[in-house]
């Protein structure tokens, strides 16, 4: 019986400990298209944000997709939880003016896919911050340039 009521302090001694990195977890799960509140919104101030294209996003997350691709839940301007995949996008520029031009910011990818039909070049990066700074690279070596980072904010849904 002695053991018995041992082993039960032992259980609720560890459940007191580990109250509160549950609930620490539980505060920072969030999910693509989740509005936070005024209230959780200012209890990010500390977490980084990321610029792109004047934009400020929180950084919240960062994971890997069951694809093996990394991401990074961000909380968008409008208070609502966003995804991106990392990648930059650049468009209407041939494939070939792409490689010439912007072969330093090519070099710094994990990964390049190009679709020439469609002139568009997808470049993805281990972070975000890598593919914002891609971003303001390529601004910066060619202005007005069709380029950027898709977050999307709503999950597509099954009708």
């Amino acid at each position: 019986m002695l053991h018995f009521h041992r082993l039960l302090s032992l259980i609720l001694l560890g459940c007191t400990f580990m109250a509160p990195a549950l609930q620490a977890h539980a505060q920072t799960s969030y999910s693509t298209g989740q509005r936070l509140s005024e209230v959780q919104i200012s209890a990010l101030n500390a977490q980084p944000s990321i610029d792109i294209k004047g934009q400020n996003y929180r950084l919240l997350s960062t994971g890997t997709s069951s694809q093996g691709l990394p991401f990074s839940l961000v909380l968008g301007p409008n208070g609502v939880v966003g995804q991106s995949f990392h990648e930059l996008l650049i468009a209407e520029i041939p494939v070939q003016t792409v490689r010439a031009q912007f072969s330093d910011v090519i070099a710094q990818a994990a990964s390049v896919q190009y679709q020439e039909a469609a002139d568009m070049t997808i470049l993805r990066f281990t972070t975000l911050a890598q593919a914002a700074a891609a971003l303001r690279q390529i601004q910066k070596l060619k202005s007005g340039v069709e380029a950027g980072i898709p977050i999307t904010f709503e999950l597509p849904r099954t009708r």
